[in-house]
């Protein structure tokens, strides 16, 4: 009866996860005994070829999670305009958390990709907003907000969550080589990508490094 009940209150945390953020989402999640395994591709919000997503989400049991969101500018690629590292969690952890915000916004000009889950009461948060020109051609605005404080893009997207203490704290990093988006379609891809981010990190300096082990 314990091990079925664990099953349906995780199952319960991931269908309100998907009504919280809204139409449009795809997830799935697998679940054993003791473990967990929550992948969500988040929200997405193009004014034709241009955009954002968000609340791209990697939570897997023994790994760390990964919440990250995209932003496509005109004549480029998608790329990554932030990503939150941390270790959670137990299963316990995550039955007890209350729904997540994860997605996009837009109004007029302004796009915005954002991401809010707690854990064991503690906040974890990014918000990236971009502003086009009036033809959707070019980046007249781009702002970036990690833990309720501005950030400078130039000083990195990359931000590991060291959720040890009282309150997060948030190391930015300004990583090399890091993947390539390629196209986020489903649960899957957001899987794909993330695993790479992972094993990209494992490359990098020595604190990311220790901080993921």
């Amino acid at each position: 009866m314990l091990k079925r009940r664990r099953f349906l209150v995780l199952g319960l945390l991931v269908l309100l996860a998907v009504l919280f953020v809204g139409a449009g989402v795809l997830w799935y999640a697998r679940n054993r005994t003791g473990s967990y395994n929550i992948i969500m591709r988040g929200g997405r919000s193009f004014f034709g070829n241009v955009g954002v997503s968000g609340g791209n989400l990697f939570l897997v049991s023994g790994k760390p999670a990964i919440l990250f969101g995209t932003v496509t500018k005109p004549g480029h690629q998608e790329e990554l305009c932030y990503v939150l590292v941390f270790r959670p969690h137990s299963a316990a952890d995550l039955a007890a958390m209350p729904p997540f915000d994860l997605g996009t916004s837009g109004e007029g000009r302004k796009q915005e990709s954002h991401v809010v889950i707690t854990i064991n009461g503690k906040r974890i948060e990014a918000r990236y907003e971009v502003d086009w020109n009036e033809s959707y051609t070019g980046v007249t605005r781009q702002a970036l907000t990690v833990g309720g404080r501005s950030k400078e893009l130039n000083a990195g997207k990359v931000f590991l969550v060291d959720l040890a203490g009282q309150a997060p704290v948030y190391i930015q990093k300004n990583l090399k080589l890091m993947p390539s988006v390629t196209p986020l379609e489903s649960p899957a891809d957001v899987e794909r990508l993330a695993e790479a981010i992972l094993r990209s990190l494992e490359n990098q300096d020595a604190e990311t490094k220790d901080f993921i082990r």
